[in-house]
């Protein structure tokens, strides 16, 4: 096969169709900004949040001691910045109009102390503004944001994907009915709709299934270099086997350590025992069953709302948890950093 010199030449493409495609570029309740880092002002995510309008998205308000709502004219985004593990280390709260568009640059709203510290940023939009995300509330209709990793001094910025978050993403909405959004925590966020699943779901009563593969790409050589993102709604950490390809077809099994639980930034050109000649390729991973996909005891996996609560906001088993995954390449070649989706496929049973 003829060689791909340039990373960007030989691009992967979203997935199909159906369960298999990731959704983006979309409306929603809210959205995931997968990767989030700043060093300063100077390098930064920086997310452009846009609003929907009063037809397709309308604004409440409780004002005591009515019990009945009324129309508003502002609601307020909700923020939140996760670390690699989830853990909440931040938030905030942004008042916004209809057909609002609003620049959200992270340097310049995070704590001093999370200065290069990579993470992900959660934004919800509250639109009856009671601190409170209801099972069908701001759905496909209400948020949506597209994102960039800036480097000032070099003029350069990388796109960083976007994905939209429903309500019943949520554990507690799908247990409960509804996620108070002060308890936001580790456990809230255990799947993601428009991600791709993490294994095969044509059989509810298979304790296993089977997983899914993804193609993460790379390109090391001529000074070169890259950072695959991955991000999971449940734990995907550890030390995972992969296969990894050069741009020959030449194949070389190496691990991949994943320490963290659900954002990973991987640099390929650091794994042990790689050949010197594997500067351009790709590496195929098969996402391993989160926690949540262990068990499937029957084709009705959720709970009605109202039901008790597990107390632990997992998943019952049946979303496929939700993943997503992109690289950036940057190129003295180019000039620039480039973004590419990471593609992949499912493995039937």
């Amino acid at each position: 096969m003829k060689r791909c010199w340039v990373a960007l030449a030989c691009g992967v493409g979203m997935w199909a169709t159906g369960v298999q495609a990731y959704t983006m570029g979309t409306y929603s309740a809210g959205v995931l900004v997968p990767y989030a880092v700043h060093d300063g002002p100077g390098e930064t995510t920086a997310v452009g949040l846009v609003t929907g309008d009063v037809s397709t998205c309308p604004f409440y308000s409780y004002i005591s001691p009515s019990p009945l709502p009324s129309r508003s004219e502002t609601a307020n985004i909700e923020w939140f910045f996760f670390d690699a593990d989830s853990n909440v280390r931040q938030r905030g709260r942004i008042e916004v109009t209809h057909n609002d568009v609003y620049p959200f640059v992270w340097a310049l709203h995070s704590d001093p102390a999370l200065q290069g510290v990579e993470g992900y940023l959660l934004f919800i939009l509250d639109t009856d503004n009671i601190g409170r995300l209801d099972r069908d509330e701001g759905r496909g209709a209400c948020l949506t944001a597209e994102a960039f990793f800036a480097v000032v001094g070099e003029g350069d910025a990388a796109y960083i994907p976007t994905w939209p978050v429903e309500a019943y993403d949520f554990a507690e909405v799908r247990e409960t009915g509804h996620l108070y959004l002060r308890t936001m925590g580790p456990d809230s966020l255990t799947r993601l709709s428009s991600g791709a699943p993490d294994l095969y779901l044509g059989n509810y009563t298979d304790a296993h299934g089977e997983p899914a593969v993804y193609t993460l790409r790379y390109s090391i050589g001529n000074g070169d270099s890259t950072r695959i993102i991955l991000w999971s709604a449940e734990d995907i950490g550890g030390i995972h086997t992969v296969d990894m390809f050069d741009d020959e077809q030449n194949r070389k099994s190496v691990n991949m350590p994943l320490p963290h639980a659900e954002l990973n930034v991987v640099d390929p050109a650091g794994f042990f025992g790689v050949p010197a000649d594997f500067v351009n390729g790709f590496i195929r991973w098969a996402a391993p069953h989160s926690a949540g996909n262990q068990v499937h005891v029957s084709a009705d996996c959720d709970p009605a709302p109202g039901l008790p609560s597990s107390g632990t906001y997992t998943d019952h088993g049946c979303d496929g948890n939700g993943v997503v995954s992109f690289s950036i390449i940057q190129s003295p070649v180019l000039g620039a950093r480039q973004t590419i989706l990471n593609a992949g496929r499912m493995v039937s049973p």
